[in-house]
């Protein structure tokens, strides 16, 4: 019985460069998104820093009555 040679796996190559104008388009909107997630996502975090200040300024006034 021959034992069969090893299989060598090859990592998959990902293109750094648009190679077609459908490619190019798409990674481009792609960015887009990307962008307009990351800046919503400031929005909300900034509102939810804001929502957790005015409760705990709520809750320390209603202490210190």
């Amino acid at each position: 019985m021959s034992v069969p040679p090893r299989r060598i796996r090859r990592q998959p190559v990902v293109a750094t460069e648009a190679l077609t104008a459908f490619e190019l388009v798409t990674r481009r909107a792609v960015e887009d998104v990307e962008r307009e997630i990351a800046r919503i996502d400031m929005k909300v975090n900034a509102l939810v820093v804001g929502m957790a200040v005015t409760v705990i300024g709520e809750v320390w006034r209603a202490f210190t009555r």
